[in-house]
């Protein structure tokens, strides 16, 4: 079994520009359904 550890800071990083991306793709389909405005 694998040790879990934790997130190094380049894992990290990646990891909060990937959310961020998603986020803000997330909102132009969604823009004729709901208005969000997503944040971390």
């Amino acid at each position: 079994m694998e040790k879990s550890r934790d997130f190094s800071d380049i894992e990290l990083t990646i990891l909060q520009k990937l959310l961020v991306m998603f986020t803000q793709l997330m909102r132009e389909p969604w823009k004729n359904v709901v208005e969000i405005s997503p944040v971390l």
